[in-house]
């Protein structure tokens, strides 16, 4: 076996074994060990409720049916104890994730002064619906997310090449 078919191999059993610990990483984010976005909170769509966070960034993320409008219109604010609004901003590169039924989409990010009760509270018509949820949680670790999609494409594109070139050469 010649010298450039063992380089070649060697790139293919290396993308191989960067590809299956992508992947991996991948599956445990979106499990429940090591999320990608950890839940805080998962309440109902109401027009003011009570809920408690600890202290840190906290992003605001509405969940539903595809395709609903439960949420258009709406403009939200988290208070604390004493009814001050913690400053919150909107989410520019929002993060959603869709499964065949549900969609979950980043709206507005908080950054909570302290542990404790907040108040959640909408303003605007707040339509009930069942299928509507209101999701807080942590911010999605976008360089975690990132490193698992290079990881992804290099190891599948060095085991696509080391396998092609081993044959060949």
């Amino acid at each position: 076996m010649s010298g450039f078919r063992l380089i070649a191999l060697a790139a293919a059993i290396g993308g191989l074994v960067l590809l299956t610990a992508s992947l991996r990483a991948l599956l445990h984010g979106l499990g429940s060990r090591a999320p990608l976005q950890p839940v805080l909170a998962t309440l109902p769509l109401a027009a003011r409720q009570r809920v408690d966070l600890p202290a840190g960034p906290v992003v605001l993320n509405a969940e539903g049916r595809r395709f609903s409008t439960a949420f258009a219109g709406l403009r939200w604010a988290l208070l604390d104890t004493q009814g001050r609004a913690v400053p919150g901003r909107p989410v520019i590169f929002r993060a959603r994730r869709s499964g065949l039924a549900t969609t979950r989409l980043e709206i507005l990010r908080f950054d909570v002064p302290g542990p404790g009760a907040y108040v959640l509270a909408a303003e605007g018509d707040v339509v009930p619906d069942p299928d509507a949820r209101l999701v807080l949680a942590r911010p999605t670790d976008a360089l975690r997310l990132i490193a698992i999609i290079l990881g992804l494409v290099l190891g599948g594109g060095a085991l696509i090449a080391g396998t092609v070139l081993a044959i060949v050469g």
